[in-house]
């Protein structure tokens, strides 16, 4: 008798490909900046649009924190019927985001012309 198992995988993406989504989309950028900033804190959407300081956007920063958990760079959280948002324990991607933090939008846009 021959026991296989089957174990089903599913693709991270690459560090490339991850911040060409995140790069060419400026508040998906501006909240990741916000979170390299705090990697060990959780906020609920207010506060990161307050955060932000995004006047009337905050549907542009709901869909930018659903595209960051979609691509696995944010997590979620609901507490008390509040979901709170924090950076990914995946240590591959917060390494790469955290060396990143400092960038300046030139030195984003230079990493994306080069992968």
């Amino acid at each position: 008798m021959t026991i296989i198992e089957v174990v089903r995988t599913s693709r991270k993406p690459t560090t490339g490909e991850l911040l060409k989504k995140i790069v060419s989309n400026r508040c998906c950028l501006s909240v990741l900046r916000f979170f390299t900033v705090h990697p060990n804190s959780r906020f609920n959407k207010l506060a990161i649009v307050h955060g932000l300081d995004e006047h009337n956007r905050s549907s542009e920063v709901e869909n930018a924190l659903t595209q960051l958990v979609k691509q696995g760079v944010l997590c979620t959280r609901t507490e008390n019927t509040v979901c709170y948002f924090h950076l990914t324990r995946d240590e591959t991607i917060r390494e790469v985001l955290l060396s990143m933090a400092g960038f300046d939008w030139h030195q984003w846009r230079m990493i994306l012309e080069h992968i």
